[in-house]
This record gives C-alpha cells, sequence and structure tokens, in this order.
C-alpha cells in the first residue's frame, strides 16, 4: 500500500472501469472535491467515469435553492448518471456514447405544442 489514501489506491489498482465505476460510487464527496483532479486523471479513458466525477463536483459547488435542493437539471442530469455508473458497475453493458451519458432516455425538456391542453373530462 502506498502513501496515499486507500480508496485512492483503490481507483488506480481497479482492474477495470466497472471497477473504477464502483470506487466512484462509494466516494465520500469530500474525498472526491478534494482529489478531483486524482480522480479525473484515472478516469482518463474511462468516460462514463470522468463524466461522473465532474458533475459530482459541479453538484457539491453548485448553489442550491432556498429548499436546499440542486438545481433541477444538473439534480436529473447527476441521478441519472448515478443511475447509469451503477447498472454499468453491476455488469450492465457500458453507456456507449459520451455525449449520450447522463442524458435521460426521454425528453423532459422537449417543446410542447402551443395549444389548449387535453381535457380530463370523463
Amino acid at each position: 500500500m502506498s502513501d496515499k489514501l486507500p480508496i485512492i489506491d483503490q481507483m488506480h489498482n481497479a482492474d477495470d472501469d466497472r471497477g473504477r465505476a464502483d470506487v466512484l460510487l462509494r466516494c465520500p464527496d469530500a474525498i472526491l472535491l478534494k482529489y478531483g483532479d486524482v480522480f479525473l486523471r484515472a478516469c482518463r479513458k474511462f468516460p462514463a467515469g470522468e463524466l461522473f466525477v465532474q458533475e459530482r463536483i459541479l453538484a457539491m459547488r453548485a448553489v442550491r435553492s432556498a429548499a436546499g435542493g440542486l438545481p433541477g437539471a444538473l439534480a436529473l442530469e447527476l441521478e441519472t448518471l448515478r443511475a447509469e455508473l451503477t447498472a454499468y458497475a453491476a455488469g450492465a453493458p457500458a453507456p456507449r456514447d459520451k455525449a449520450l451519458l447522463g442524458a435521460p432516455l426521454w425528453p423532459l425538456d422537449a417543446p410542447q405544442p402551443a395549444k389548449e391542453p387535453p381535457s380530463l373530462d370523463i
């Protein structure tokens, strides 16, 4: 073992990206914020991990709402990416396109037609 934090050793000694995903999901916020550059370098060839580190650091630095929550888009992106990494660490196929990582599978903010909403009369 080196003089680095054990979780950083685990990140560098992970067998593959699934192992790195597992370490990232378990990493405390304080460690990730302080050593973000170390985790980013360890994820250089693991786009989903790199994006997850960036999103978590962004979330930790984000101004909260009056109720203490993250901005909606950031919260949704981070939670979607967390779910994808969790599935990947458990054996699901790797996300293929970095542009799609963290994006919801459905267009939540798609423009809606400018017409009256449908009637709910029964």
